[in-house]
């Protein structure tokens, strides 16, 4: 606890302080009116914050081609070879807990190829998330969320992810509470969403959603007319790419507001949480120098670390060190800033309410078991 006490919390709570301080009287009084929203409100506060998060690469291989992946477009995949050993990771596993961490990001390239080393955070971490393409079960006595990556129909998914593979990820987690598949929204899938939806309903399986967000590299090969090649821009060009236009945005929001009223059991989203991130001006303030974001959670948080599979921190910008900031709207990022943006809804109850959602359904995807 006395980490926790030196590290600035996520979510509702900072630095052991309430985020709400200065605005205390008007939300007791949104609480006050409102007996479900208080359940909604004190549940949340007692049952999560505060979270503290850090982020692990766990392996560089992966068995699949997606067009404009994160990982393999930079320096985390080129500059950072892969640690072998259980024991190490055990190590620093303990570390980061005792350093305070106690909800982990385990990400890739693909870590369903490096189970063991999510065995050995499970004796560290109760909580956390997986990010996963699907193909390859995680086994049931891992503890965490897990996220399944889901980009389109079958004809769709087989360009952009370089194999058939939409319907063995539904199989593999068919019917797995610790599940949802994220459906990854680009230029190229917006018309498949509805199919996508509907696939997960058939299966029992819930699914959100994801904005496409570029690499540096991705954007740089489209700027400077890279040829294509037989890996991770193997597609894309200056005309047709999977970057989202303005137009685009407003199509998916309202494609996604449709699906959340038809399937509303199947369709893990908040409606506040949809507005907000279809703003064509984008998420974050950027710095005119660097370019990085000014007012991204997940970057500026004191204690979230980016640890690449040779088990060193990054020492760059972020936990997503590859991603253009201006073109950033990666879900688990942007639900971490919403977050933290509360007094940006406390004009009226109506707006507070709203915020609370985005929160709920934050708690919904990421940690197990919080519908029941």
């Amino acid at each position: 606890m006395e980490a926790l006490r030196r590290i600035d919390t996520h979510g509702l709570a900072g630095g052991g302080t309430p985020d709400l301080v200065p605005e205390r009287g008007r939300v007791r009084s949104y609480l006050d009116a409102d007996p479900a929203l208080r359940a909604l409100y004190t549940r949340i506060r007692t049952e999560v914050y505060p979270i503290v998060s850090s982020n692990y690469d766990l392996t560089r291989r992966c068995n699949l081609r997606c067009e404009g992946c994160l990982f393999f477009s930079g320096s985390d995949y080129e500059d950072h070879p892969e640690e072998s050993s259980v024991r190490r990771y055990d190590s620093l596993f303990r570390a980061e807990a005792r350093r305070g961490v106690n909800f982990p990001y385990f990400v890739g390239a693909e870590p369903s190829l490096a189970q063991d080393r999510l065995r050995a955070a499970a004796r560290h971490f109760r909580r956390g998330v997986v990010f996963t393409n699907g193909t390859i079960r995680i086994h049931p006595e891992i503890p965490f969320a897990i996220h399944v990556s889901l980009w389109g129909g079958e004809a769709r998914t087989r360009s952009l992810r370089g194999g058939r593979l939409l319907h063995k990820p539904l199989r593999n987690y068919q019917g797995d509470r610790r599940a949802t598949f994220i459906y990854t929204i680009n230029h190229r899938n917006i018309g498949d969403i509805a199919e996508a939806v509907s696939l997960c309903d058939a299966h029992g399986t819930r699914i959100s959603f994801n904005h496409f967000s570029a690499t540096t590299r991705y954007l740089r090969n489209l700027e400077t007319g890279t040829p294509n090649d037989r890996r991770f821009f193997r597609i894309s060009n200056a005309d047709d790419n999977l970057r989202l236009t303005g137009d685009d945005l407003k199509r998916a929001h309202d494609i996604v507001e449709r699906m959340m009223e038809d399937h509303p059991e199947t369709v893990i989203y908040s409606r506040r949480f949809n507005d907000w991130i279809s703003r064509p001006e984008g998420l974050y303030r950027l710095d005119p120098a660097s370019g990085w974001a000014l007012d991204c959670e997940t970057r500026n948080a004191p204690y979230h670390r980016h640890y690449h599979t040779d088990l060193t921190a990054d020492g760059g910008k972020c936990c997503a060190p590859n991603l253009d900031c201006a073109d950033c709207r990666a879900y688990a990022m942007a639900y971490a800033t919403f977050r933290r943006r509360l007094r940006r809804f406390l004009g009226s109850k109506e707006a507070f309410a709203g915020w609370l959602e985005a929160v709920d359904t934050w708690c919904r995807l990421f940690l197990v078991g919080w519908d029941r």
